[in-house]
């Protein structure tokens, strides 16, 4: 009982699992507000091979965090985008999308490099951990992080930042979580003649009786293309990429036309994936009134966005901040009111981010 409560009167630990934007947003985030964790990487960097449009109220947050401004603008692609922008029309794409970027300009990066600038900053300050976590569970009060190679660690309190593929599934009931699947197809399209190419400066968006494209310029100019759907692809389509994207372009109303009139004809052998959709109930959780034995789950393992939705890294972003502030008032004042002030701003997050989607679909229709 007197280990017990020496335990208790000690500063708890924290862990990160996640290598990802908000894993690395919540290292830098903690450590601002002088809170040390320990920072674990749930699997080796993925490859990005797309741009990623972020909000640049998202950007700004990051360089509070001391990440360099001219670092990350690096990444940046030839000029600012407004995501959503329906059709190839200019005059169509002002009316539908000029009420919605008025309060939410956002711009086109270069995830992978992006990524990688974030993550150069973090690990200045923070000390990461590159190996798998191969399992999680809860050992006397406390996270057991089990990795690949059989060694572990303790932790207090966890922050899951670990992706669509949550370590969340072991701790909280399935029935907490929704779950769906999104299917990808991402192609990248070139022009055919580099001394007379047509200069990309717009990103599109648009609606498909199977799904949803968008296309978005890449730093060399080329085109990227993504196809998503929330219905799985037939066998055949995943064999003979080529005839699908032929096929399905050709049913869609503006998107072939934009592709024409920008000049793309050659087309790469597509990258197939598929993206875990899900959704937490509880985003955040206090299993006792005082330490320790509390978690917090930020970006895409508490709230994974379709990739078309230009949401996920933003509020990846902002989980992860937001994590920071209530684990702050978790710590200082053992106030467990802190656990249930996240769950309530990830609520309005997500039914703030569902509202949007549906407001331009709304715009699409009419």
């Amino acid at each position: 009982m007197k280990l017990r409560e020496k335990e208790r009167n000690k500063s708890p630990t924290v862990g990160i699992i996640g290598g990802g934007i908000s894993g690395c947003t919540a290292a830098m985030a903690l450590h601002k507000k002088n809170i040390k964790a320990l920072w674990f990487q749930k699997r080796s960097q993925p490859s990005y091979p797309w741009p990623e449009t972020i909000q640049k109220e998202a950007l700004e947050s990051l360089y509070d965090l001391g990440v360099p401004q001219d670092a990350i603008k690096s990444t940046f692609q030839p000029i600012d985008h407004h995501f959503s922008c329906w059709g190839s029309d200019k005059l169509l794409i002002k009316k539908q999308c000029h009420i919605y970027n008025q309060n939410h300009h956002q711009t086109l990066v270069n995830k992978q490099e992006f990524l990688k600038q974030i993550l150069d900053h973090a690990t200045i300050n923070n000390q990461q951990v590159l190996k798998t976590v191969k399992h999680l569970n809860i050992v006397e009060s406390k996270y057991k992080i089990t990795f690949v190679d059989n060694s572990f660690s303790y932790v207090d309190i966890l922050i899951d930042a670990s992706g669509t593929q949550s370590l969340s599934q072991y701790l909280i009931d399935q029935n907490q979580i929704n779950h769906g699947n999104c299917y990808c197809y991402h192609w990248i399209l070139d022009q055919p003649c580099a001394s007379n190419k047509l200069k990309i400066t717009d990103t599109f968006i648009e609606e498909s009786f199977d799904g949803w494209w968008y296309a978005a310029p890449t730093h060399n100019q080329q085109l990227s293309l993504l196809h998503a759907s929330y219905t799985p692809l037939k066998q055949h389509q995943r064999t003979t990429g080529s005839n699908f994207l032929k096929e399905s372009i050709n049913k869609t109303i503006h998107l072939k036309d934009w592709i024409r009139k920008i000049n793309t004809r050659i087309f790469s052998k597509p990258f197939i994936f598929m993206v875990s959709i899900q959704s937490c109930k509880i985003f955040a959780q206090a299993f006792k009134s005082s330490f320790p034995m509390a978690y917090f789950i930020v970006g895409d393992s508490a709230i994974t966005h379709d990739p078309l939705s230009s949401f996920g890294t933003s509020s990846g972003i902002w989980s992860a901040l937001k994590m920071a502030e209530c684990l702050e008032t978790y710590l200082n004042d053992q106030d467990t009111s802190s656990i249930e002030k996240y769950n309530i701003a990830m609520t309005e997050m997500l039914e703030h981010t569902l509202r949007e989607r549906q407001l331009l679909l709304n715009k699409k229709h009419k």
